[in-house]
């Protein structure tokens, strides 16, 4: 057998050495004739050419300014955020001939990003926003900003203009770096472009005057926050440099649109108001966010309040402070920090049934005392996880009163908002309720109207949402993590999941209201054992992945990788029969060998999922009847010899 450490020489997988030194040479020499090629093609395009770098404000201001500029032709550029030195390079190379005006957002981050991107773009119009101490443990120091900032201002064309941030010396200086003309817009008195008399304020909307050297305009913008006044501002000047009538750059800002993510407005129809300010957290604009909170007019104010980024020193005073602020602006505040700490706090705490994970409840304050008698509710999709944790917390005397489960609740974020689905696991949870004698809420959790993320990335959002969507009826809420902590670590792209849902569902908690991860110290082979002794389960266990087809005989299809894997399992400890009534055995039987052949390639391929090698060794150990071309990587995946099955907690 090749040594562990020769296959991963020679492996072709993402981080092996191979693919390792085949990119630092395509970085070497396929890219720089990439970025030539680009740069030779804007050079002879004909078309005027805007870029907009600074520490924040430059999306927002692109956004505007594309917004302004297609009025007098067509303005084009990359996707919001797009703004690396490959997004660029793909940007000159693909955009349409039709383009009059390339508006392109310029990043920084990595080694010379903006002297590559600006060698590039060579700019005919650029605009810093500001510079701040973003990206600190790449530059440092404000110095070392400014200057990776005006490496856009020295590769503006001769006869540019760079439009810069007059109350901002270090961005003034940024912006002397060239022999273009320099602009200058601001709050003082001595630039080019000066917002006064601004107002804003929710529900109200951003208004101002900007006067110039040919007049005043007064500008009426969508944006609830009063500092959006810098990116309106940034555009309003360069679209005026770049030939727009003054007068219609001000109607053009009236009907720009929000840009999602930075303090848009979401309305909940008969709900609340949503004031979204997700897209990154440096702490220097933090305060800004708050002040439009603070500013706005609402019977009550809620901040959430997430991972604090760019700064620099003791993390524990940023965001004792950033909490003070908070607090000031609003009514209530929930603390959803990702710090290390917090996450290791709750790694050591997940195994102890009924310890609380404490995460800055110092912090929090509320008026009314708990009331232990509304017990415990907990999600119930009647899928495995949400199983685990009703066998693993039940109804008895010898529970805690707090701890006991009353109440269960059903959303359906498991259906990916396919209604079928919704609809056929409702009505079998609703079963599965009557059964077991407990109240049944349901829940309609589907966010996509309101999340513009993959279903992966938003899964703790809308769980949470559905926690707080129902908060008066119980106390203590059980949420049922889809992993062990120890395994979500260290399986490739998913790896995110269970870390945040151990490091910050429990700090949803109150004084009022406790929310505990349950069944994260189980991995998905020992939870599936656990179902297996159930008998509900076995009238009610919902797996399967295609609840949206019509065609489905069973609540279980038996031949989605999910079905098969639990049948494979069922089938090793002699339970398969047990499941005829919720599964389609004919169909795992005639699709068998498709199943092992999936097992190994989640095992062994590119996804390299823990739960299917842990799936796949307990398979091996426990004598499973596998084909004789999976049993050496049964074993490869065991890592020993084979032995009894390991003791699993007993169900009620």
């Amino acid at each position: 057998m090749i040594p562990r450490d020769a296959r991963r020489w020679f492996s072709l997988k993402r981080g092996s050495p191979i693919r390792a030194a085949f990119g630092a040479l395509r970085m070497r020499t396929i890219e720089p004739a990439r970025r030539a090629a680009a740069a030779i093609r804007r050079r002879f395009s004909g078309k005027t050419f805007i870029g907009v770098t600074g520490s924040s404000g430059k999306t927002t201001t692109t956004s505007i300014l594309r917004h302004i500029l297609d009025e007098n032709g067509m303005a084009w550029g990359p996707e919001r955020g797009r703004n690396g030195v490959g997004d660029i390079r793909r940007a000159l190379l693909n955009y349409p001939r039709a383009a009059t005006h390339l508006v392109i957002e310029v990043g920084a981050g990595e080694t010379a990003a903006l002297a590559k991107s600006a060698a590039m773009l060579q700019p005919d119009i650029a605009v810093i926003t500001m510079v701040r101490l973003e990206h600190y443990s790449y530059f440092r120091t404000l110095e070392n900003v400014a200057a990776e900032k005006g490496r856009l201002a020295e590769g503006t064309r001769p006869g540019g203009v760079v439009v810069v941030n007059g109350d901002d010396p270090m961005a003034v200086e940024a912006g002397r770096r060239t022999s273009a003309r320099l602009v200058t817009f601001g709050l003082g008195e001595n630039v080019d472009y000066r917002a006064v008399d601004i107002a804003a304020g929710y529900p109200g909307r951003l208004s101002l005057t900007i006067e110039t050297a040919g007049g005043a305009y007064r500008v009426e913008a969508p944006f609830v926050a009063r500092h959006f006044w810098l990116p309106v501002t940034a555009a309003f000047a360069a679209a005026v440099e770049a030939g727009v009538d003054p007068d219609i750059a001000a109607q053009r800002i009236a009907t720009c649109p929000e840009v999602f993510h930075r303090m848009n407005v979401v309305a909940v129809p008969d709900g609340p108001v949503f004031l979204l300010d997700t897209a990154k957290a440096p702490y220097h604009s933090l305060f800004l966010a708050f002040d439009a909170v603070a500013s706005a007019v609402a019977p009550r104010k809620r901040i959430v309040l997430g991972k604090i980024s760019d700064y620099a020193g003791n993390p524990a005073k940023k965001y004792r402070d950033a909490y003070a602020a908070a607090r000031a602006a609003s009514d209530d505040e929930i603390l959803l920090d990702a710090l290390r700490t917090s996450v290791q706090a709750a790694a050591g705490t997940v195994d102890r049934r009924w310890k609380r994970v404490r995460i800055n409840a110092a912090a929090r304050r509320e008026t009314r005392q708990p009331d232990f008698s509304l017990g415990a509710a907990t999600g119930m999709s009647c899928g495995i996880d949400s199983l685990t944790t009703f066998a693993l917390h039940p109804d008895v005397e010898a529970t805690p009163e707090q701890f006991r489960l009353k109440l269960l609740v059903h959303n359906d974020i498991g259906a990916h908002a396919a209604p079928l689905a919704r609809v056929r696991q409702f009505d079998n949870a609703k079963r599965f309720a009557a059964g077991a004698g407990l109240p049944l809420v349901g829940v309609a959790a589907d966010l996509s109207p309101y999340s513009r993320s993959p279903f992966i990335k938003n899964h703790i959002l809308r769980s949470a949402a559905a926690m707080l969507a129902i908060g008066h009826l119980f106390h203590t809420w059980h949420h049922s993590a889809g992993q062990s902590f120890s395994g979500a670590v260290s399986s490739g792209r998913f790896s995110g999941i269970g870390a945040v849902e151990a490091g910050e569902v429990p700090a949803l908690s109150t004084r009022r209201r406790t929310f505990r991860v349950a069944g994260n110290h189980m991995s998905r082979v020992e939870k599936t054992g656990l179902v297996m002794d159930m008998t509900e389960a076995q009238r009610h266990l919902a797996v399967c992945i295609r609840g949206h087809d019509p065609g489905l005989r069973k609540i279980n299809c038996g031949q989605c990788y999910k079905c098969a894997a639990f049948l494979l399992q069922a089938e090793a400890e002699g339970k398969l029969e047990a499941f005829g009534d919720t599964f389609d055995l004919d169909g795992f039987r005639a699709g068998r060998s498709h199943a092992w052949f999936r097992l190994l390639r989640h095992s062994f391929g590119d996804r390299r999922l823990n739960y299917d090698r842990d799936l796949l060794a307990h398979l091996w150990r426990m004598g499973a009847a596998m084909p004789a071309w999976v049993a050496p990587f049964g074993r490869l995946a065991a890592g020993r010899r084979r032995c009894a099955p390991d003791k699993r907690p007993t169900a009620r």
